[in-house]
């Protein structure tokens, strides 16, 4: 469908002219240039030189490597237009969206024709509301807006744990009981002469592969670039200058253990009613209700025997100001893969923004800047079945 250039200029105006982007005067510069070229010139050629030059007034020697202006105003531009269509323009028949990697805007119907299913065809669902393009998503905007804002790709990082012994018994190697300053691989040299047969493996749990994919494919609907790396090939500078998703507790991401932001919840090395060490969750500082000790439940002897496990969803400031470490890591594999889908899914992200709103009831949903969430989650048949919010703290 074809929008005639009066209802696209229409709709620039009005978005323009919106509550949101009022003391934004930049931004509104920088939408009213692109908008009014992608109307007027729809065949021409948006360069980054251009906008920095006649929008952000650089003078003619302007060089993006070294001033990323144009790109970090593009960024916060895309957080508006959710923002808006999230609030303020909710009901707009008109929807702008710019796309990443792009300063050409697009202007598209806020609901498109749909075409009537043939041969039996599946109708139209919500869900499918979902797998529309980003500005689509305004339910995701409180949990996700300002690191989807971000120009950078966001690092996704998996766990990588370290198992040694022989084949016939092996161990998870330097979890969370083991001293400061011994949470890295150069601590496995020595293990040779405890061993006669060492062997040294890699694991990643189910769990973690599973929170890959839902992330994946939750960020590619956000047309937002990913990469994907393991937690033993992790550089601190990775962590100083990416936004990153992590996936697995400090037991099988040991970078986290060195982590210098305060946390309320823990994961710990406890003793259970047979006097073995299992892995836990600790609230440090438990609240009225709450518990001290959360753990997994098992109905067998196996470890992966599990009907009901903890998660936690943890939002931390990275090791600069402007970066984010959301952190999703339960007891066990299981409640890893339910924290991913959490934060992933439309309908436990309603449920979590439900009970984390901080804003006043007439205006858009906001989050607190950093806060960690507690989940219990049902398995059977090693797959988390159910994801429900216990508890919360605001850090």
């Amino acid at each position: 469908m074809t929008i005639p250039k009066s209802e696209q200029l229409a709709q620039l105006e009005k978005v323009l002219k919106a509550r949101l982007l009022q003391g934004s005067e930049g931004l509104k510069a920088f939408l009213r240039f692109i908008g009014e070229r992608a109307i007027n010139q729809p065949e021409g050629q948006l360069k980054e030189y251009v906008i920095a030059t006649e929008v952000f007034r650089r003078r003619s020697d302007y060089d993006p490597r070294v001033d990323s202006v144009v790109r970090v105003q593009a960024g916060r531009l895309r957080a508006k237009l959710l923002e808006y269509y999230a609030t303020e323009g909710k009901s707009d028949p008109i929807l702008i969206d710019l796309p990443k990697g792009q300063y050409r805007p697009v202007f598209l119907p806020a609901r498109p024709e749909e075409p009537v299913p043939q041969n039996g065809g599946r109708k139209k669902t919500e869900t499918d509301d979902f797998a529309r393009p980003s500005f689509h998503q305004q339910s995701v905007l409180p949990l996700w807006g300002e690191l989807l804002s971000a120009t950078e790709p966001m690092l996704m990082v998996f766990s990588n744990s370290i198992f040694h012994g022989t084949y016939a018994s092996m161990k998870l190697f330097n979890s969370l009981d083991q001293v400061e300053g011994q949470s890295d691989i150069h601590s496995l040299q020595g293990l040779a002469g405890q061993n006669q047969n060492p062997v040294i493996d890699h694991y990643t749990g189910i769990g973690e592969v599973m929170g890959v994919f839902v992330l994946g494919d939750f960020f590619a609907q956000m047309h937002h670039p990913f990469r994907v790396k393991r937690s033993l090939l992790l550089t601190w500078d990775d962590v100083k200058v990416d936004n990153l998703v992590v996936l697995g507790s400090p037991a099988e991401n040991l970078f986290l253990l060195d982590l210098p932001q305060p946390q309320d919840f823990i994961f710990r090395w406890v003793q259970d009613s047979d006097g073995q060490y299992v892995n836990a969750i600790v609230n440090t500082k438990p609240q009225e209700g709450e518990q001290e000790l959360y753990r997994a439940k098992h109905f067998g002897t196996s470890p992966s025997q599990i009907s009901e496990d903890y998660a936690i969803v943890s939002l931390l400031q990275g090791l600069s100001e402007k970066n984010r470490i959301m952190i999703l890591a339960g007891i066990n594999t299981f409640g890893t893969q339910a924290a991913a889908e959490y934060v992933t899914q439309p309908e436990y992200i309603k449920d979590l923004i439900t009970h984390l709103n901080i804003a006043p009831a007439e205006e858009a949903a906001k989050l607190p800047t950093y806060y960690q969430i507690l989940l219990k989650v049902k398995v059977s048949g090693g797959v988390p079945i159910h994801i429900s919010y216990v508890t919360h703290h605001v850090l």
